[in-house]
């Protein structure tokens, strides 16, 4: 089995919770305000992330590690809401100690770029976000680049990483970047 498909297969019960969790929570969205607290729910989790799978993570581990940045693009979704307002860094965090705990959070980050699409779809059609369809830019990844670059990190996952130690490393920082996205939806 390829790291990707280990992936896929040990992540897929966690992955299905927390998608069934955001979902919920897109679906309830019902103001500005409560897309902007999601937002800051996002950048509260994912930017302390994306910062420790950079310091394991560089241009030699990953070419193209410098065009996977979608983080910052919470902040201009959130600029764009009006809102400029400091983030709390989220309480709970996967640990991120090794370059392969990395890629499996990055794992969690670069395959949510497959849903975004259908996330920012649902958001622009909320009828109450209708002032706010330019702010979606986070959700939108990678655009019509997204299926390139998903295929591009699963080549590099399986090239890489092909002993049943690095893998089961790598799916263990996956299911628990999903733990805690899980664990920080149902607090929040």
């Amino acid at each position: 089995m390829n790291c990707s498909e280990r992936l896929r297969n040990d992540t897929k019960d966690i992955h299905q919770a927390t998608e069934r969790l955001l979902i919920r929570r897109l679906k309830s969205i019902s103001s500005k305000h409560d897309y902007i607290n999601l937002l800051k729910i996002f950048h509260g989790f994912f930017s302390p992330i994306d910062s420790a799978i950079r310091n394991h993570i560089d241009h030699h581990r990953l070419e193209d590690i410098h065009d996977r940045r979608n983080v910052p693009k919470i902040l201009d979704d959130l600029k764009v809401l009006g809102c400029e307002d400091r983030i709390p860094v989220s309480p709970l965090l996967p640990r991120i100690d090794s370059d392969l705990r990395a890629f499996g959070a990055m794992y969690v980050g670069e395959g949510s770029t497959l849903g975004g699409a259908i996330i920012a779809k649902m958001l622009r059609d909320n009828r109450f976000l209708q002032d706010c369809r330019h702010a979606v830019s986070f959700f939108d990844g990678y655009r019509d680049r997204t299926m390139v670059m998903w295929g591009k990190f699963q080549s590099h996952l399986n090239d890489s990483f092909k002993t049943d130690q690095q893998q089961v490393e790598i799916a263990a920082a996956a299911k628990e970047t999903f733990s805690k996205m899980t664990a920080l939806l149902i607090l929040n």
